[in-house]
């Protein structure tokens, strides 16, 4: 199985017709901190609020110094990273890839993809 995040199709667009779904190759995010314990809030460029979706699920997305956020399976695109007090990390995911981010202090950091390990 496979996660499968796209963009928002109206009932009205379906009536009757059948749905395909394209699958690209996922990605992934990796978030570190350096100093911030806590949640997060990740969100998509379509606006898919991960940390809700994740919450339903049982599972609330945190970050800390000794334990990094891993989310796999991410359709490729931007997501953006917020921690209070309004930080926020802008990630670009990419097909096949793990694309890392950093919390660095007081300002967030950027970093670059990493080929993805399987």
């Amino acid at each position: 199985g496979a996660w499968v995040f796209g963009g928002w199709i109206p009932t009205a667009d379906l009536d009757g017709k059948r749905l395909r779904l394209e699958i690209d190759e996922p990605g992934a995010l990796r978030l570190t901190s350096e100093g911030y314990s806590g949640p997060v809030q990740v969100v998509s460029e379509n606006g898919w609020n991960l940390s809700a979706l994740m919450l339903r699920l049982g599972k609330r997305l945190t970050v800390s110094p000794s334990a990094p956020l891993t989310l796999s399976g991410l359709p490729p695109g931007p997501y953006l990273v917020a921690q209070p007090p309004g930080r926020i990390v802008r990630i670009a995911v990419r097909e096949g890839r793990i694309a890392e981010g950093a919390m660095q202090g007081d300002s967030p950091g950027l970093g670059s993809p990493s080929p993805a390990r399987r």
